[in-house]
């Protein structure tokens, strides 16, 4: 009987074995993430051996939150793994679709970090995929709006288009201005890369009287640069200007040289070439990295016109030299970057081999785990039921002498 009794004990707790408590760091990281990243790090950062002492569900939950968390931090995620350890669990785990869908978004944009748009894109469509068809419209938002910006990465502009406008109908029905104001830049930066300038015009116009209404000053700066860029195209330069005046004031202190700059381009287009040169000298004081060689290339083109203007052609020659020779540097750096990249995408493929060879070891050896506790209590089972069998039969045997007797 007691091996009975020790039987069914071990069956009822039989769906506990195997079962790991997960540290208590996971979810306190979780419910900081948003808010503190770096203390999100900290936390995930004290638990020892995560990828060897954690169960796969577990580990794939401190994968996740722990790819959340340096992303929200601004670490490059290039290189790293653990954002495919979430993604190879909660691609076939899709009852938490929170997770699923948070495993997809970030592993889009690592993806997108790496060059990657075809993958990025698959990924993230993936992520719109998992969320509810009804509710959850913030997060809804969010995605539609990183579409049409890695549309815009691709040049697929009337896809943009698409995808700013089902952003700007979530952000409607959020009733959040400052989105309504992001998506309206959205598609205003679609019909400027299709060449449609009247429609880039109008939405850039409606954005910019929304954000003046509600007293919006973020991200309206990129907004007057479109109009900028616009106004000189077509030769307003009057309009330019006024487009510059208005877009200053909103424009980020680390970027006011910049704007100083396209100042001096207009004044060019004005003919007013000294006080060009003068912007050009005031944006290279105020540029916090002199060393920025696009900003460099730059001023030295706007010079060059700004001599050739003022018939000083030697000058003019000489800025026009100084910018050959650093676009030449630019390309250069850019060649560097390029090599640099495809060495950090080939560490990275070996990594990922490798973590994906240790990760099958590990589900393997959990998969043997269990069947060796099933196994156990299998011929546990078997044990007590020959133990009842022989000690019924016992008990009939003794019975039956004490009736004979």
């Amino acid at each position: 009987m007691y091996c009975v009794r020790f039987t069914v004990v071990f069956l009822l707790c039989l769906p506990a074995i195997g079962c790991q408590t997960i540290p208590e760091a996971i979810p306190q990281a979780e419910a900081i993430v948003m808010e503190h990243p770096d203390s999100a790090v900290r936390l995930l950062q004290g638990i020892p051996a995560p990828a060897k002492n954690l169960s796969r569900r577990n580990y794939a939950r401190y994968a996740l939150i722990s790819t959340q968390a340096r992303w929200l931090a601004g670490e490059n995620l290039t290189g790293d793994t653990l954002s495919d350890v979430a993604l190879a669990y909660y691609s076939t785990h899709t009852k938490d679709f929170v997770r699923v869908h948070k495993a997809y978004y970030y592993a889009a944009k690592i993806a997108d970090r790496r060059h990657q748009p075809e993958i990025a894109m698959s990924l993230l469509l993936n992520s719109r995929q998992a969320l509810p068809a009804a509710g959850e419209w913030q997060r809804h938002y969010v995605v539609e709006t990183w579409l049409g910006v890695f549309c815009g990465k691709q040049r697929l502009f009337e896809e943009k288009i698409g995808h700013a406008m089902r952003a700007y109908a979530y952000a409607d029905s959020l009733d959040r201005d400052g989105w309504r104001c992001i998506s309206l830049g959205d598609i205003a930066h679609a019909y400027m890369g299709l060449g449609k300038y009247d429609s880039m015009e109008y939405y850039a116009l409606k954005a910019l009287r929304l954000a003046e209404e509600k007293g919006i000053t973020e991200n309206t700066s990129q907004k007057w640069a479109m109009l900028i860029e616009n106004a000189l195209r077509r030769g307003d330069y009057a309009a330019a200007e006024e487009y510059w005046k208005r877009g200053y004031e909103f424009a980020p202190e680390r970027a006011r040289f910049s704007w100083i700059k396209t100042k001096a381009e207009i004044y060019n287009k004005q003919g007013r070439y000294d006080v060009a040169l003068r912007l050009i000298d005031s944006s290279r004081m105020m540029c916090p990295d002199t060393s920025d060689l696009t900003a460099r290339a730059l001023w030295a083109f706007h010079a060059s016109e700004a001599y050739e203007g003022l018939g000083q052609a030697k000058k003019s020659l000489e800025a026009l030299k100084y910018y050959c020779s650093l676009r030449d540097s630019l390309e250069d750096d850019i060649h560097s970057a390029d090599v640099l990249h495809i060495r950090e995408l080939w560490q990275y493929e070996h990594l990922k081999a490798r973590n994906t060879a240790l990760e099958g070891q590990k589900q393997l050896r959990e998969r043997l785990a269990y069947r060796t506790i099933l196994a156990c209590g299998a011929i546990l089972l078997l044990g007590a039921w020959l133990g009842m069998r022989i000690w019924h039969r016992t008990k009939l045997r003794r019975s039956s002498s004490k009736s004979a007797s």
